[in-house]
């Protein structure tokens, strides 16, 4: 399988075949946290609509609701699609920020995160809708077969809310004040919806502009169906077909050579934006006081690795080590170049990234494995197997956040050293926990790395990258320095160049390379004879 910088696009039914069981684990994650894992907590999420139902039916039926028949359904029809629809694109404008952990981590598919926001609420709504067709019949309204219509109105404002939520959390990453923003404008689609009172009275030009207002457009469904009992015209069907399209358009705007990076450039922009909101950055565009700032965390990085090839990323920090990493996983795409990558990536970009601190260690090892492209047949097959490896075997019902570092550390390296990838990425992860499970987790690693897979380490461990790999890239500040097989002599100039500190030249040219290198040699040698001088004095005193 190939991906490059400008992927071959994949279907989204096919994906979520792939990812399938991972969208399991989040919804049920999400659905965990929503109801506190208890059953008052999934009542009091059926309750509170109906607590907001009465609210409104006291408030509004001696004022509003005289001349509208069955107001109680009426009031339900428009709460129920509210409530829906609020908590739907609420929780997706905060899908990408509450789980940035992972996504920045692994290579998943970021759209999931924002469906199983959705189905998450689709769930409550269903929940809801039970409720709503009871009170239907306490109100003397009959079951017909038209009401089975409501299943169009219910998917196109689930594909709305899609849609929307996508917007909003793409606007939330940059502006954080977004979501005070969007509290304003759900307070205005409250009272702009007619959930409360009837447009009927309204002059034809109110009544068409309310039309603009899906929300309104599902409700008026709702009403019409049930209510009414009229199936809506065809032109209404469109009509609801109109914002799930519009709102998602917006919205959701292989070989032996296993890797091969070409002239790769990586930009960060940074500046205002990080630290204003959406108001303050219309008015800074205005007056032409907006600054931004260009930084290129690697630039022109050339390299290519066979099926087999154990690369050693090596630089100083803020060298691009990890960036260019998250490029090659796909997690980031570049700002310049090509990406070419043939087979399974498998990262272990941070250790810690996929867990929940309020689920237990075995729910954790099933989500954690979820989001590495593992199947529940495989977790359930190897879950005692990662326990053991973990030395986790009495605290498998313990909450996540109750362990300590350590053990989290084990966990996360325990459930990753599973993979049987075609292309691994390590990035400073071949040491965790105490030194005996070190050892234990090199030699595991080691018999990964030696079963013929296609292998980046990335460490600041000389001799790790010594013993483990076949190439070496040194990296400056985001520039190649270069890229060769021959791993000791680059060893050798690059400690050497640490050894002299600031003083140091950036080496530009092969030359500068080879100077380095021998003269760490010469200096070796030095320390050597030094010490063996230092051993005859030594037994030449002692005699």
């Amino acid at each position: 399988m190939s991906k490059t910088t400008a992927r071959k696009k994949t279907g989204i039914v096919d994906t979520m075949k792939k990812y399938q069981f991972m969208f399991e684990e989040l919804v049920k994650r999400d659905f965990k946290q929503r109801y506190k894992r208890s059953i008052l907590g999934m009542a009091w999420s059926i309750l509170s609509p109906l607590m907001t139902l009465l609210v409104m039916r006291v408030i509004f039926t001696e004022f509003l609701g005289k001349d509208i028949p069955h107001y109680t359904i009426y009031l339900f029809s428009g709460n129920i699609v509210m409530s829906y629809f609020r908590e739907s694109t609420r929780n997706g404008m905060r899908s990408l920020t509450s789980n940035a952990k992972i996504f920045t981590k692994i290579n998943v598919p970021k759209y999931l995160f924002l469906l199983s926001k959705n189905v998450s609420a689709l769930v409550n709504f269903g929940l809801t809708l039970i409720v709503y067709f009871a009170f239907c019949g306490i109100d003397h309204i009959r079951f017909t077969p038209k009401m089975f219509l409501l299943v169009y109105p219910s998917i196109c404002l689930l594909i709305t809310c899609i849609g929307i939520g996508a917007i909003l959390s793409a606007m939330y990453v940059f502006f954080e004040d977004t979501s005070y923003l969007y509290d304003v404008v759900l307070t205005l689609l409250n009272y702009m919806s007619a959930i409360f009172y009837s447009v009927d009275s309204l002059s034809k030009n109110l009544q068409t502009a309310f039309l603009f207002n899906p929300v309104y457009v599902y409700i008026k469904y709702f009403r019409v169906i049930v209510i009414d009992g009229i199936i809506p015209s065809p032109a209404y069907h469109l009509l609801c077909l109109f914002f799930p399209v519009f709102y998602l358009s917006i919205g959701m705007m292989s070989n032996e050579t296993a890797i091969k990076c070409e002239h790769v450039s990586i930009r960060y922009i940074t500046g205002d934006f990080k630290s204003i909101g959406l108001k303050e950055y219309v008015i800074r565009r205005l007056t032409g006081n907006y600054h931004v700032k260009e930084f290129w965390a690697d630039k022109d990085v050339t390299f290519t690795l066979n099926k087999g090839d154990m690369l050693g990323i090596i630089g100083s920090n803020g060298a691009g080590k990890s960036t260019l990493l998250k490029a090659v996983t796909g997690i980031m795409v570049p700002t310049g170049g090509k990406i070419t990558v043939h087979g399974n990536i498998a990262a272990l970009l941070e250790l810690g990234s996929g867990f929940d601190g309020d689920m237990t260690v075995r729910e954790n090892t099933y989500l954690r494995g979820a989001l590495l492209g593992y199947t529940r047949k495989f977790l359930d097959e190897k879950y005692d197997e990662i326990i053991r490896f973990a030395e986790l075997e009495d605290f498998q019902d313990y909450m996540f956040k109750q362990l300590s570092s350590g053990m989290k550390s084990r966990l996360a390296f325990s459930i990753a050293c599973l993979v049987h990838p075609d292309i691994l990425i390590l990035d400073e992860v071949l040491s965790v926990g105490d030194g005996a499970f070190r050892k234990k987790s090199g030699a595991k690693m080691q018999e990964i790395i030696h079963g013929g897979v296609t292998a980046i380490l990335v460490s600041h461990v000389m001799p790790q990258v010594r013993e483990l790999c076949t190439k070496i890239l040194w990296l400056d500040h985001g520039k190649q320095i270069c890229f060769t097989d021959d791993v000791q002599h680059t060893c050798d100039a690059y400690e050497e160049f640490l050894a002299r500190g600031k003083k140091a030249k950036v080496p530009r040219k092969q030359e500068q390379i080879d100077a380095y290198a021998e003269a760490y040699q010469k200096r070796l040698a030095d320390q050597e004879a030094k010490k063996e001088k230092e051993k005859e004095t030594g037994m030449y005193q002692t005699v």
